[in-house]
């Protein structure tokens, strides 16, 4: 009779020996927390398995994520090859066509941590922290430097209820604009991202943001600069076919995760460092043609002094194809 089975035991042999460094094991518990919360957001369908996995031994765990380690690091041309499938969908893909006098438009949802000074609202704290969300529409000419653009914010997110109170009672409401529309049009706006003509090509990209990058402060990784800098290209929605597959190509020689694969083939790249003594992790979706659907930032460690849970997306904006209108919204 065979012995039975023991997944742990198949997945060290799979994983030989891995030595994870300390960033890596925080960001595999990361990866481990994540699926069994995606897991508990199943219990009606399936809560029988939700006690065993929360049952789990934090000794279990623990061999988990180092494994979790191991066995990705046997596969790191995961990232490489998902880019570059996108890479070649990319140069396929129709050009977005700008006539003259036509306007870009893009349209997203945005939730991003605001910090103000604890006196704001009467706490005996010196920082509070909430999430606020809103909805953004922005019609952009890059040819002319005219931007116009129009939100509206949401109810902000609290982390305690002390906070949610005293936000009530000191004007949080009207201090943060919930409800209202704020409506703007401005002209002369330069942005590089959009109006720099960026080589299409991977590695003379790369070299343009590398120069453009050391006139910054480098408080990151060089690797986590290039990162942000292809979501905020992407991000302005004028990248074209060729633009979009050289960036694939650039990050695919970039040392990322691949957190997950869609069956339409839209993908989603993440970065784990270490910024201000803490954990962060960034993470985009791109397309199956190289478009930015959504761009994350997540507090791996969490904040004690904003109340801020570790593992909470602390930014997130979700985006809608970009479009070509010919008028004007006026308010």
């Amino acid at each position: 009779m065979s012995d039975p089975f023991d997944p742990f035991e198949h997945l060290r042999r799979l994983a030989g020996d891995p030595a994870p460094t300390p960033e890596e094991e925080r960001a595999a518990f990361t990866r481990l927390e994540r699926v069994i919360a995606a897991d508990g957001a199943l219990a009606t369908r399936r809560r029988w398995r939700i006690g065993w996995r929360w049952a789990v031994p934090a000794a279990a765990m623990a061999i988990v994520a180092a494994l979790f380690v191991g066995v990705a690091a046997l596969q790191p041309g995961a990232a490489e090859a998902a880019l570059t499938e996108i890479a070649h969908a990319a140069r396929d893909a129709t050009p977005l066509d700008i006539p003259t006098g036509s306007f870009i438009s893009l349209e997203y949802d945005a939730t991003n941590l605001g910090v103000r000074p604890g006196e704001e609202f009467g706490l005996d704290r010196a920082s509070v922290g909430y999430l606020l969300p809103e909805h953004v529409e922005v019609w952009y000419q890059p040819a002319t430097s005219f931007y116009q653009r129009r939100s509206i914010a949401g109810e902000p997110i609290f982390f305690d209820d002390e906070v949610r109170a005293a936000w009530e009672a000191n004007g949080g409401a009207e201090r943060d604009q919930v409800g209202e529309v704020v409506f703007g049009r401005y002209t002369g706006i330069e942005n590089d991202n959009a109006t720099t003509d960026w080589p299409a090509d991977a590695d003379r990209l790369r070299e343009a943001l590398e120069t453009q990058l050391a006139l910054g402060s480098g408080e990151r990784p060089l690797h986590v600069e290039l990162f942000d800098k292809a979501g905020e290209i992407l991000e302005t929605g004028v990248a074209g076919p060729e633009l979009r597959a050289a960036i694939a190509e650039m990050l695919a020689g970039l040392p990322l995760d691949l957190v997950e694969r869609r069956p339409d083939g839209a993908i989603t790249l993440a970065v784990t460092y270490e910024q201000n003594g803490g954990i962060q992790r960034d993470a985009i979706t791109l397309g199956p043609d190289g478009t930015l659907i959504d761009r994350t930032g997540t507090d791996v460690d969490g904040d004690t002094e904003l109340g801020i849970p570790p593992g909470t997306v602390v930014s997130e904006v979700t985006y809608q194809p970009p479009q070509i209108v010919t008028d004007l919204p006026e308010s």
